[in-house]
């Protein structure tokens, strides 16, 4: 782990984003990296584990600077991942487990999960945060994370990532770990790549909007 790397990047967070006509580090403080930190040395020797994020930014030098075996990031960004090869290289960190994908998350992820089921040990969803962008992550990054993974959500305070959040909360197979924030960390507890139909997800059913069992337009049978 390249702790000093690490300690000058909490304190100077860098600035890897452009928007609005000016430079950004991003939407993480010092608070929301020591929670990860904390959460990733939960799940033991970082060097024995595998890492997926849609997004990209300073949590994916973080990462590499723990020294995960591996690290998977998503974003449809070439400039942004050029930044942060440069950040790691003018800190002294082997970038060599650095696995990037330029493209939107929709295009990479059902290739690369198809190959990686049960097969990571954490991941971070943030990336896009529009409909149906979060749940499409969260599906193909359910898939690749095994049981007793950690999942770390982002940016909960939106509408779409709330709607998981809340999701996540109620779905038995999920154990909500923490809330720092605007950054949730879930424990998953089952080997399930898929959650179960509407019928197994208790957020859904106890939000139905009429009851279509009682009108005899679905087999309750089939509700599974």
């Amino acid at each position: 782990m390249s702790e000093a790397f690490i300690e000058d990047m909490i304190a100077n967070p860098p600035e890897l984003h452009f928007w609005g006509g000016k430079w950004h580090s991003g939407g993480f403080h010092e608070t929301h990296v020591r929670t990860m930190m904390s959460h990733l040395a939960n799940l033991g020797d970082a060097t024995n584990f595998r890492i997926v994020e849609t997004g990209a930014g300073q949590s994916t030098a973080l990462f590499v600077a723990l020294g995960f075996k591996e690290v998977v990031s998503i974003a449809p960004d070439e400039p942004l991942f050029e930044r942060i090869r440069a950040l790691l290289d003018k800190g002294g960190v082997k970038r060599g487990a650095m696995n990037s994908f330029a493209d939107f998350s929709e295009n990479a992820l059902p290739g690369i999960a198809f190959k990686n089921v049960g097969k990571f040990d954490a991941a971070l969803i943030d990336g896009g945060h529009g409909w149906p962008t979060v749940f499409v992550d969260f599906c193909y990054v359910n898939m690749m994370l095994r049981a007793g993974g950690l999942l770390m959500v982002d940016d909960v305070q939106l509408h779409t990532v709330q709607e998981l959040f809340k999701l996540l909360t109620q779905q038995p197979g999920f154990e909500l770990l923490e809330q720092r924030n605007k950054i949730s960390f879930f424990r998953k507890l089952w080997d399930q790549p898929m959650l179960p139909d509407f019928g197994g997800q208790p957020y859904i059913a106890k939000h139905d909007v009429y009851p279509l069992v009682d009108t005899g337009l679905i087999d309750p049978s089939k509700a599974r």
